[in-house]
Protein backbone atom coordinates (compact mmCIF):
# COMPACT_ATOMS: atom_id res chain seq x y z
CA UNK A 1 0.00 0.00 0.00
CA UNK A 2 3.05 2.21 0.90
CA UNK A 3 4.58 1.89 -2.31
CA UNK A 4 1.10 3.27 -4.47
CA UNK A 5 1.29 6.12 -2.83
CA UNK A 6 5.03 6.67 -2.86
CA UNK A 7 5.23 8.51 -5.87
CA UNK A 8 2.02 10.20 -6.08
CA UNK A 9 3.46 11.76 -2.59
CA UNK A 10 7.26 12.20 -3.44
CA UNK A 11 6.05 14.02 -7.03
CA UNK A 12 3.48 16.40 -4.58
CA UNK A 13 6.42 17.24 -2.53
CA UNK A 14 8.62 18.30 -5.42
CA UNK A 15 5.87 20.47 -6.53
CA UNK A 16 5.76 22.15 -3.26
CA UNK A 17 9.12 22.71 -3.50
CA UNK A 18 9.75 24.40 -6.10
CA UNK A 19 6.33 26.41 -5.50
CA UNK A 20 7.87 27.34 -2.21
CA UNK A 21 11.55 28.40 -4.25
CA UNK A 22 9.42 30.46 -6.98
CA UNK A 23 7.74 32.35 -3.88
CA UNK A 24 10.67 32.58 -1.87
CA UNK A 25 13.13 33.14 -4.45
CA UNK A 26 12.30 34.00 -8.13
CA UNK A 27 9.74 36.39 -7.36
CA UNK A 28 11.06 38.58 -5.28
CA UNK A 29 14.08 39.85 -7.15
CA UNK A 30 14.64 42.76 -5.29
CA UNK A 31 14.58 45.15 -1.47
CA UNK A 32 14.21 48.67 -0.29
CA UNK A 33 16.58 49.00 2.66
CA UNK A 34 16.61 52.03 5.46
CA UNK A 35 20.19 53.33 5.44
CA UNK A 36 21.38 54.95 8.78
CA UNK A 37 24.91 56.24 9.49
CA UNK A 38 27.03 55.67 12.81
CA UNK A 39 28.61 58.26 14.52
CA UNK A 40 32.50 58.38 14.10
CA UNK A 41 32.28 57.06 10.27
CA UNK A 42 34.69 58.47 7.93
CA UNK A 43 32.54 61.01 5.50
CA UNK A 44 32.02 59.78 1.94
CA UNK A 45 30.04 62.21 -0.29
CA UNK A 46 29.63 59.18 -2.49
CA UNK A 47 26.84 57.63 -0.54
CA UNK A 48 26.17 60.27 1.88
CA UNK A 49 25.64 64.11 2.34
CA UNK A 50 26.27 66.78 4.81
CA UNK A 51 23.23 68.55 6.21
CA UNK A 52 25.12 71.65 7.07
CA UNK A 53 27.29 71.73 3.69
CA UNK A 54 26.45 75.78 2.95
CA UNK A 55 28.82 74.96 -0.53
CA UNK A 56 31.51 77.00 0.05
CA UNK A 57 33.44 74.99 3.06
CA UNK A 58 35.85 72.53 2.09
CA UNK A 59 34.93 70.53 5.43
CA UNK A 60 33.74 66.93 3.95
CA UNK A 61 36.39 67.54 1.42
CA UNK A 62 39.71 65.18 2.16
CA UNK A 63 39.30 62.46 3.90
CA UNK A 64 39.63 63.33 7.44
CA UNK A 65 35.94 64.28 8.03
CA UNK A 66 33.78 62.19 10.82
CA UNK A 67 30.48 61.99 11.07
CA UNK A 68 28.63 63.26 14.33
CA UNK A 69 25.38 61.76 13.62
CA UNK A 70 22.73 60.86 11.52
CA UNK A 71 19.91 63.30 10.85
CA UNK A 72 18.21 62.10 8.46
CA UNK A 73 17.78 58.12 6.68
CA UNK A 74 18.53 56.89 3.39
CA UNK A 75 17.31 54.83 1.45
CA UNK A 76 18.83 51.63 -1.19
CA UNK A 77 17.22 49.60 -3.39
CA UNK A 78 18.80 45.60 -3.81
CA UNK A 79 18.19 44.05 -6.99
CA UNK A 80 19.00 40.64 -7.49
CA UNK A 81 20.87 40.35 -10.95
CA UNK A 82 21.95 36.89 -11.13
CA UNK A 83 22.01 33.46 -9.19
CA UNK A 84 26.35 31.74 -9.33
CA UNK A 85 24.88 28.92 -7.48
CA UNK A 86 22.45 26.80 -5.74
CA UNK A 87 22.40 29.96 -2.81
CA UNK A 88 25.32 32.41 -3.88
CA UNK A 89 22.94 35.55 -5.11
CA UNK A 90 24.14 38.97 -6.90
CA UNK A 91 22.75 42.28 -6.40
CA UNK A 92 23.13 45.31 -7.63
CA UNK A 93 22.84 48.39 -4.84
CA UNK A 94 21.48 51.33 -6.00
CA UNK A 95 21.50 54.33 -3.43
CA UNK A 96 17.74 56.47 -3.61
CA UNK A 97 18.39 58.84 -1.04
CA UNK A 98 21.74 59.78 0.41
CA UNK A 99 21.29 59.50 4.38
CA UNK A 100 22.06 63.36 5.76
CA UNK A 101 24.79 63.55 8.59
CA UNK A 102 26.43 66.18 10.65
CA UNK A 103 30.15 66.09 10.36
CA UNK A 104 32.03 66.84 13.83
CA UNK A 105 33.35 70.33 12.18
CA UNK A 106 29.94 71.79 12.69
CA UNK A 107 30.72 72.05 16.43
CA UNK A 108 33.00 74.48 14.95
CA UNK A 109 30.52 76.26 13.15
CA UNK A 110 28.04 76.87 16.48
CA UNK A 111 31.01 77.74 18.49
CA UNK A 112 31.54 80.81 16.00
Amino acid sequence: LSSKFTEKISFLVSLAIRVNKIVGEDVTSGDLEVLAVRSATPYDGSWMEDSYDDGNSERGVGGGAKVLCATDLGLRKKTRVAMTGEREKQWEIKVLLKPKVALESVVDIMDE
